[in-house]
């Protein structure tokens, strides 16, 4: 008997160690992306912005841009999917030109998780494999441009 009962409560602890490990899983915390900076080249503004434009839209499509205050984000590409298909995990790309000469420009790409808990999309920082792909793209062809 005593060992029926240490077994329900053994069962229990684990049962409840499970629940709190999924809903703790499913909460997903709001956290910003941080910018990276792309070292500077000095080029003339046009120039460097069609580059930075040009390598962005290989691999996103562009939602808004703006040569002329240096803006440029992408529309949302799903990075993720559960396995049904649905999809859990998005990204973006925004770009921001600092300074016009020498041409500096910050990079970031937010990652957005689908939280299951409440059905709604929340952001997780940065994108990192995106943001290496773009950023070393940026600066190879940057540097090639000169």
């Amino acid at each position: 008997m005593f060992r029926m009962l240490r077994t329900r409560q053994d069962t229990r602890r684990w049962m409840f160690v499970i629940t709190l490990g999924c809903v703790m899983a499913a909460c997903v915390s709001a956290r910003e992306a941080a910018w990276k900076t792309v070292p500077d080249v000095t080029m003339p503004y046009e120039r460097a912005w069609s580059i930075v434009t040009n390598a962005v839209t290989q691999r996103f499509d562009l939602e808004t841009s703006d040569a002329q205050s240096g803006y440029l984000r992408t529309e949302w590409r799903t990075t993720g999917k559960d396995i049904l298909g649905a999809p859990i995990k998005k990204s973006r790309v925004i770009v921001r030109v600092e300074e016009r000469s020498p041409f500096r420009v910050k990079v970031k790409a937010e990652k957005q998780e689908l939280n299951p808990l409440t059905d709604e999309w929340v952001l997780t920082g940065n994108d990192e494999a995106i943001e290496g792909d773009i950023m070393g793209e940026l600066q190879g062809r940057l540097r090639a441009s000169r």
